[in-house]
């Protein structure tokens, strides 16, 4: 029943993707120790940095348009 279940995964390409999921895994653990920040969950992943980036350019855009006025 294995062979079969291990066969469809690898039709199907679930190992693949499994194993690009185990190898992430393994270089975020690699990268997190001794990265207490990191560890403790304070990170962003890209969608969050981009919306924080956007955030960000408005900000400066507000800044400057009343630095402008005044």
């Amino acid at each position: 029943m294995a062979h079969v279940r291990d066969m469809r995964a690898w039709l199907n390409l679930e190992d693949y993707a499994a194993a690009i999921h185990d190898g992430i895994n393994d270089t975020v653990s690699r990268f997190a120790r001794g990265n207490i920040s990191f560890q403790n969950g304070s990170v962003l992943e890209e969608d969050d940095l981009r919306a924080l980036s956007k955030k960000g350019d408005k900000a400066i855009k507000k800044l400057t348009r009343r630095a402008a006025s005044a």
